[in-house]
């Protein structure tokens, strides 16, 4: 037995090197340790502090959008929706672009989330984008929603607006 990267005591005939062109892959805790799969341009440590911007659906709707903050049905009917909306903006930063969020809360699709979620819920979810998101583009639209949530909200509390129900 001998010392071995890191002052792990290893037998190296049991260490196999896998290598392709540019890219090696020891195991038994050996550096570098590398994989062929990923792309090492877009991998950060732990302890660095720009990790890229978050998931909306993964980190940011999910914390907002709970059992407790909304009945099942409803629940349903939101992730319903996202899912549509993240398929077809595509947004996600899984794969897709995290900007096209602003045109997602300028649509139509947007709206009908508000309706199906509330006032208070949107607000809130609104809010956490624009803390969670560095992009200046990303925080203006989720601003510009949220300020039309609001003069929704004080045009809803004034006595000027009356709703007929059709019956």
């Amino acid at each position: 037995m001998q010392e071995y990267s890191g002052h792990i005591p290893c037998n190296k005939s049991k260490i196999r090197n896998f290598s392709n062109s540019e890219h090696h892959v020891y195991t038994l805790f050996t550096s570098p340790i590398t994989n062929p799969f990923i792309d090492e341009g877009i991998i950060t440590s732990l302890g660095d502090s720009d990790l890229g911007d978050p998931d909306f659906l993964r980190n940011i709707a999910s914390r907002i959008l709970t059992p407790t903050a909304l009945d099942l049905k409803r629940l349903d009917d939101v992730r319903r929706l996202l899912a549509a909306a993240e398929s077809k903006y595509k947004f996600s930063s899984y794969g897709g672009d995290p900007k096209r969020l602003v045109e997602y809360f300028q649509s139509p699709d947007f709206t009908e989330l508000v309706l199906v979620l509330g006032v208070d819920l949107s607000k809130k979810l609104l809010q956490e984008v624009i803390s969670s998101y560095s992009d200046k583009d990303i925080q203006a639209a989720a601003k510009k929603a949220l300020d039309e949530i609001d003069g929704y909200k004080d045009l809803e509390d004034s006595d000027t607006l009356l709703m007929y129900k059709k019956f």
